[in-house]
């Protein structure tokens, strides 16, 4: 399921190597969140890899790569993906609430959904925001992640000592 979940994804983005990584180490760290964290793990799996799958609409809609345009259309596309991959309609729907909220931590809160906020955020601390100063850095880290798991590894990226949690 992992895999054709990565091949439809790859089939949606074409050449786009830059978000194919992007969704690549998203799942990665997804899955070492919900190892210790729980969850559904394909739930995880397939939000991890579909949730940034709507951007090349939004692109071409919106010309805009906005996570709001991120969230209206990527779960059109998901959808049809994960039904012609035999998914029950709840899980699809749960799939697809990650998907329209990965942006906007205060619509969904499931473990899994955790899992995919939390993961996105260390790819894109790493990459989108590898230019901040290292204080505002580290504000960020305090205050963004919403798994004791995220904050350790994203702590651990970058150097920050943190506290138990």
């Amino acid at each position: 399921m992992r895999d054709e979940l990565i091949e439809r994804m790859k089939a949606v983005f074409g050449q786009d190597q830059r978000r194919i990584d992007h969704a690549l180490a998203v799942l990665d760290l997804a899955e070492q969140i919900q190892r210790s964290e729980g969850g559904d793990l394909e739930i995880v799996q397939a939000a991890a890899v579909l949730h940034d799958i709507g951007i090349v609409q939004a692109e071409r809609k919106y010309n805009s790569t906005a996570g709001v345009y991120q969230q209206i259309e990527g779960p059109p596309i998901a959808r049809p993906i994960l039904e012609a991959l035999g998914w029950e309609k709840d899980r699809i729907e749960h799939v697809c609430k990650i998907i329209a909220s990965h942006h906007t931590a205060d619509l969904v809160d499931t473990v899994e959904f955790r899992c995919i906020w939390d993961a996105d955020w260390i790819v894109n601390l790493q990459g989108d925001y590898a230019g901040l100063d290292p204080d505002t850095r580290q504000r960020m880290i305090q205050g963004v992640f919403k798994t004791p798991t995220g904050h350790r590894i994203a702590a651990r990226v970058f150097g920050y000592r943190i506290g138990k949690g």
